[in-house]
Protein backbone atom coordinates (compact mmCIF):
# COMPACT_ATOMS: atom_id res chain seq x y z
CA UNK A 1 0.00 0.00 0.00
CA UNK A 2 1.56 3.42 -1.11
CA UNK A 3 0.63 6.18 0.53
CA UNK A 4 0.67 9.93 -0.65
CA UNK A 5 4.10 11.87 -0.97
CA UNK A 6 4.92 13.71 2.37
CA UNK A 7 4.98 17.25 1.48
CA UNK A 8 8.45 19.24 1.77
CA UNK A 9 8.78 20.49 5.26
CA UNK A 10 8.69 24.25 5.59
CA UNK A 11 10.58 26.42 8.17
CA UNK A 12 8.35 28.63 10.01
CA UNK A 13 9.15 32.11 10.80
CA UNK A 14 10.92 31.67 14.20
CA UNK A 15 13.02 28.72 12.67
CA UNK A 16 14.43 31.18 10.11
CA UNK A 17 15.14 34.04 12.52
CA UNK A 18 16.85 31.65 15.02
CA UNK A 19 19.57 30.28 12.35
CA UNK A 20 20.20 33.48 10.95
CA UNK A 21 20.84 34.90 14.54
CA UNK A 22 23.16 32.07 15.18
CA UNK A 23 25.12 32.48 12.43
CA UNK A 24 25.49 35.93 12.57
CA UNK A 25 26.79 35.46 16.69
CA UNK A 26 28.79 32.47 15.06
CA UNK A 27 30.63 35.29 12.56
CA UNK A 28 31.08 37.93 15.82
CA UNK A 29 32.58 35.12 18.02
CA UNK A 30 35.29 34.27 15.10
CA UNK A 31 35.70 38.00 14.89
CA UNK A 32 36.60 38.62 18.50
CA UNK A 33 38.45 35.49 18.35
CA UNK A 34 40.62 35.68 15.34
CA UNK A 35 40.65 39.75 15.29
CA UNK A 36 43.84 42.03 15.97
CA UNK A 37 44.42 42.25 19.67
CA UNK A 38 44.73 46.14 20.61
CA UNK A 39 48.51 46.28 22.44
CA UNK A 40 47.79 48.60 25.44
CA UNK A 41 49.74 51.65 24.79
CA UNK A 42 52.91 52.45 27.31
CA UNK A 43 52.72 55.13 30.00
CA UNK A 44 53.61 58.20 28.77
CA UNK A 45 56.95 59.45 30.22
CA UNK A 46 56.15 61.81 33.24
CA UNK A 47 57.50 65.29 32.00
CA UNK A 48 59.93 66.14 35.42
CA UNK A 49 59.97 70.15 34.48
CA UNK A 50 57.35 72.12 36.66
CA UNK A 51 55.91 75.26 34.88
CA UNK A 52 54.63 77.84 37.44
CA UNK A 53 52.87 80.86 36.58
CA UNK A 54 54.08 84.06 38.39
CA UNK A 55 50.74 85.78 39.73
CA UNK A 56 51.10 86.87 42.93
CA UNK A 57 53.71 89.80 43.73
CA UNK A 58 55.42 87.70 46.16
CA UNK A 59 56.26 85.32 43.45
CA UNK A 60 57.90 88.00 41.44
CA UNK A 61 59.91 89.12 43.95
CA UNK A 62 61.48 85.96 44.44
CA UNK A 63 62.20 85.45 40.79
CA UNK A 64 63.60 88.96 40.55
CA UNK A 65 66.39 88.04 43.25
CA UNK A 66 67.26 85.32 41.29
CA UNK A 67 71.03 86.18 39.39
CA UNK A 68 70.29 84.26 36.21
CA UNK A 69 67.07 85.83 35.40
CA UNK A 70 68.27 89.82 34.98
CA UNK A 71 68.13 89.18 31.28
CA UNK A 72 64.89 87.74 29.97
CA UNK A 73 66.15 86.80 26.65
CA UNK A 74 68.77 85.04 28.08
CA UNK A 75 67.37 81.50 27.53
CA UNK A 76 66.06 82.28 23.91
CA UNK A 77 69.27 84.31 22.33
CA UNK A 78 72.78 82.87 22.70
CA UNK A 79 74.45 84.46 25.53
CA UNK A 80 77.83 84.31 27.41
CA UNK A 81 75.60 83.83 30.99
CA UNK A 82 73.27 81.32 29.38
CA UNK A 83 74.42 77.43 28.81
CA UNK A 84 75.18 78.51 25.17
CA UNK A 85 77.92 80.45 26.90
CA UNK A 86 80.31 78.03 28.17
CA UNK A 87 79.41 75.64 25.16
CA UNK A 88 80.64 77.13 22.41
CA UNK A 89 80.45 81.21 23.06
CA UNK A 90 83.98 81.00 25.64
CA UNK A 91 86.45 79.72 23.78
CA UNK A 92 89.91 80.95 22.77
CA UNK A 93 91.27 80.71 19.34
CA UNK A 94 93.81 78.52 18.11
CA UNK A 95 97.14 80.30 17.45
CA UNK A 96 99.14 79.29 14.32
CA UNK A 97 102.95 79.63 14.35
CA UNK A 98 104.77 79.06 11.12
CA UNK A 99 107.70 76.65 11.71
CA UNK A 100 110.82 76.40 8.86
CA UNK A 101 111.54 72.66 9.20
CA UNK A 102 113.25 70.70 6.74
CA UNK A 103 113.73 67.18 6.80
CA UNK A 104 117.15 65.94 7.24
CA UNK A 105 118.13 63.50 3.83
CA UNK A 106 118.20 60.08 3.87
CA UNK A 107 120.17 58.45 1.76
CA UNK A 108 119.27 54.92 0.00
CA UNK A 109 122.08 52.17 1.18
CA UNK A 110 124.00 50.70 -2.19
CA UNK A 111 123.44 47.21 -1.83
CA UNK A 112 127.22 46.08 -2.86
CA UNK A 113 127.06 42.24 -3.00
CA UNK A 114 124.20 42.94 -6.28
CA UNK A 115 126.67 44.87 -7.99
CA UNK A 116 126.80 43.71 -11.45
CA UNK A 117 124.45 41.01 -11.42
CA UNK A 118 122.27 42.36 -14.04
CA UNK A 119 125.40 42.65 -16.39
CA UNK A 120 126.43 38.96 -15.60
CA UNK A 121 123.02 38.03 -16.22
CA UNK A 122 122.87 38.92 -19.21
CA UNK A 123 125.94 37.38 -20.36
CA UNK A 124 125.05 34.21 -19.08
CA UNK A 125 121.94 34.70 -21.19
CA UNK A 126 123.85 36.23 -24.57
CA UNK A 127 126.59 34.02 -25.39
CA UNK A 128 127.86 35.21 -28.78
CA UNK A 129 129.16 32.41 -30.96
CA UNK A 130 132.82 32.31 -31.87
CA UNK A 131 134.30 34.02 -34.86
CA UNK A 132 135.11 30.93 -37.57
CA UNK A 133 136.99 32.64 -40.13
CA UNK A 134 139.27 29.91 -41.55
CA UNK A 135 136.53 27.73 -41.71
CA UNK A 136 134.48 29.55 -44.54
CA UNK A 137 134.44 28.66 -47.96
CA UNK A 138 136.62 29.92 -50.28
CA UNK A 139 134.87 32.58 -52.98
CA UNK A 140 133.68 30.84 -55.85
CA UNK A 141 135.65 32.76 -58.89
CA UNK A 142 132.93 34.02 -61.49
CA UNK A 143 134.97 32.86 -64.61
CA UNK A 144 134.33 29.32 -63.44
CA UNK A 145 130.63 29.50 -63.89
CA UNK A 146 129.21 28.24 -67.57
CA UNK A 147 128.06 30.93 -69.74
CA UNK A 148 124.36 31.42 -69.52
CA UNK A 149 122.67 32.79 -73.04
CA UNK A 150 120.85 35.84 -72.80
CA UNK A 151 117.04 34.89 -74.40
CA UNK A 152 116.71 36.55 -77.90
CA UNK A 153 114.06 39.26 -78.01
CA UNK A 154 111.30 38.76 -79.59
CA UNK A 155 111.52 40.30 -83.04
CA UNK A 156 107.67 40.66 -83.53
CA UNK A 157 104.67 41.28 -81.77
CA UNK A 158 102.84 38.28 -80.10
CA UNK A 159 99.36 37.33 -79.09
CA UNK A 160 98.53 35.33 -75.83
CA UNK A 161 95.88 33.77 -73.89
CA UNK A 162 94.41 33.44 -70.84
CA UNK A 163 91.28 31.91 -68.90
CA UNK A 164 88.67 29.99 -70.97
CA UNK A 165 89.98 31.66 -74.43
CA UNK A 166 93.01 29.68 -74.08
CA UNK A 167 90.65 26.12 -75.04
CA UNK A 168 89.22 27.88 -78.06
CA UNK A 169 91.82 28.71 -81.15
CA UNK A 170 91.34 31.50 -83.44
CA UNK A 171 89.54 30.50 -87.16
CA UNK A 172 92.58 33.33 -88.54
CA UNK A 173 95.73 34.46 -86.72
CA UNK A 174 95.61 37.96 -86.37
CA UNK A 175 98.43 40.62 -87.63
CA UNK A 176 100.25 42.40 -84.70
CA UNK A 177 102.10 45.61 -85.25
CA UNK A 178 105.47 46.54 -84.25
CA UNK A 179 105.72 49.93 -82.65
CA UNK A 180 107.82 52.53 -82.82
CA UNK A 181 108.74 53.77 -79.33
CA UNK A 182 111.97 55.02 -77.77
CA UNK A 183 111.67 52.70 -74.62
CA UNK A 184 110.31 49.16 -74.16
CA UNK A 185 106.38 48.63 -73.69
CA UNK A 186 104.62 46.66 -71.20
CA UNK A 187 101.85 44.43 -72.26
CA UNK A 188 98.16 45.08 -73.12
CA UNK A 189 95.86 43.52 -71.18
CA UNK A 190 92.54 43.06 -73.01
CA UNK A 191 89.09 41.05 -71.09
CA UNK A 192 86.67 40.22 -73.00
CA UNK A 193 83.33 37.86 -73.33
CA UNK A 194 83.11 35.70 -76.74
CA UNK A 195 79.57 33.81 -77.13
CA UNK A 196 78.94 30.26 -78.64
CA UNK A 197 79.19 31.21 -82.12
CA UNK A 198 82.65 32.78 -81.42
CA UNK A 199 81.94 36.70 -81.52
CA UNK A 200 83.48 39.09 -79.22
CA UNK A 201 80.15 39.93 -76.93
CA UNK A 202 82.28 42.68 -74.53
CA UNK A 203 85.79 44.26 -74.31
CA UNK A 204 87.51 46.35 -72.08
CA UNK A 205 91.02 47.40 -71.38
CA UNK A 206 92.55 45.67 -68.21
CA UNK A 207 95.97 46.66 -68.54
CA UNK A 208 97.57 49.47 -70.97
CA UNK A 209 101.11 49.08 -72.27
CA UNK A 210 101.35 52.99 -71.79
CA UNK A 211 101.27 54.38 -75.77
CA UNK A 212 97.42 55.14 -76.34
CA UNK A 213 97.51 53.97 -79.84
CA UNK A 214 98.79 50.51 -79.38
CA UNK A 215 96.29 49.84 -76.47
CA UNK A 216 93.33 51.27 -79.32
CA UNK A 217 94.76 48.75 -81.68
CA UNK A 218 94.53 45.76 -79.26
CA UNK A 219 90.71 46.66 -78.59
CA UNK A 220 90.29 46.92 -82.43
CA UNK A 221 91.84 43.61 -82.98
CA UNK A 222 90.06 41.72 -79.81
CA UNK A 223 86.76 42.93 -81.23
CA UNK A 224 87.30 41.51 -84.59
CA UNK A 225 89.04 38.46 -83.48
CA UNK A 226 86.46 35.66 -84.31
CA UNK A 227 86.87 31.98 -82.30
CA UNK A 228 86.16 28.32 -83.24
CA UNK A 229 82.63 28.15 -82.22
CA UNK A 230 81.65 25.91 -78.82
CA UNK A 231 79.40 23.81 -80.49
CA UNK A 232 80.37 20.06 -82.43
CA UNK A 233 77.44 20.21 -84.22
CA UNK A 234 74.21 19.95 -81.80
CA UNK A 235 76.02 18.71 -78.67
CA UNK A 236 77.54 21.61 -76.66
CA UNK A 237 81.09 21.27 -75.15
CA UNK A 238 81.44 21.21 -71.22
CA UNK A 239 84.49 22.93 -71.20
CA UNK A 240 84.11 26.22 -72.84
CA UNK A 241 80.44 26.13 -72.42
CA UNK A 242 78.29 28.59 -74.42
CA UNK A 243 80.29 31.87 -73.02
CA UNK A 244 83.68 32.22 -72.24
CA UNK A 245 85.57 34.82 -71.04
CA UNK A 246 89.59 35.39 -71.59
CA UNK A 247 92.07 37.93 -71.58
CA UNK A 248 93.94 38.69 -74.22
CA UNK A 249 98.04 39.54 -73.32
CA UNK A 250 99.52 41.78 -76.34
CA UNK A 251 103.25 41.57 -75.84
CA UNK A 252 104.57 44.57 -77.96
CA UNK A 253 107.23 44.63 -80.49
CA UNK A 254 108.75 48.13 -80.43
CA UNK A 255 111.36 49.74 -83.03
CA UNK A 256 113.85 52.92 -82.92
CA UNK A 257 111.26 55.60 -84.22
CA UNK A 258 112.56 57.63 -87.73
CA UNK A 259 114.32 60.82 -87.29
CA UNK A 260 112.16 63.60 -88.22
CA UNK A 261 114.55 66.62 -88.27
CA UNK A 262 116.84 65.89 -91.05
CA UNK A 263 119.61 67.99 -91.85
CA UNK A 264 119.61 70.35 -94.85
CA UNK A 265 120.80 69.63 -98.41
CA UNK A 266 123.90 71.39 -98.99
CA UNK A 267 123.44 74.50 -101.06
Amino acid sequence: MNGAPADAVRWTRRRWFYSVAAVFCAQVGLIFLLGKRVQPSPAPIPFRTAIYAAVDPLSEQQLARLPTLEDPTIFALPSHHGFSGTAWLNFAPLQFHLTDWTESPRWLEMEVARLGETFSRFVATNLAPPLLIAEKPLPRLIASDPPVPNEAMAAKSELRFEGDLAQRPLRSPLTLPSWAATEILTNTVVQLLVDAEGQPVFTTLLGSCGLYEADQSALKLAAGARFKPARTGDVVEEAAGPSSWGRMIFQWHTIAPLATNSSAPPP
